[in-house]
């Protein structure tokens, strides 16, 4: 299992790190990527790939709580599409991205947590 420090250095190495700097809970759009310098991250809310889905036990939770930790305990949000694993997984291959795109942005806007802005990551399997 990976701990929080190898996801560290992952997300170091991949230049996401760049994407993940400290930025005050009440930032607006104008300033998500700055920071006041007190160590407090925005939330972060990820979007599961192709058969995935946002509760895996193998996959997205993990990420869920290494990414957590790795940025001194804040937020994060795996948006689920559906009622449950399998409805998130198979909507995931057989929605439009405009259904999909619609159920996100209503699960980010209906969170409390997510109203002083957030960073988004998307994992996807590609197209080729």
């Amino acid at each position: 299992a990976r701990t929080p420090e190898d996801v560290g250095r992952i997300v170091e190495a991949s230049g996401l790190s760049r994407l993940l700097r400290p930025a005050p809970r009440t930032a607006s759009v104008g300033n998500l990527g700055g920071g006041d310098g007190d160590g407090s991250y925005l939330p972060v809310v990820q979007a599961h790939g192709l058969g995935d889905f946002a509760h895996d036990p193998f996959g997205m939770l993990p990420l869920k709580r290494s990414i957590s930790e790795y940025l001194n305990g804040t937020y994060v949000l795996n948006v689920q599409i559906g009622d449950n694993g399998l409805e998130d997984s198979l909507s995931s291959i057989f929605t439009s991205i405009n259904f999909q795109v619609e159920q996100f942005a209503a699960v980010v806007q209906s969170d409390p947590e997510l109203v002083g802005g957030f960073n988004a990551i998307g994992y996807s399997q590609g197209n080729d």
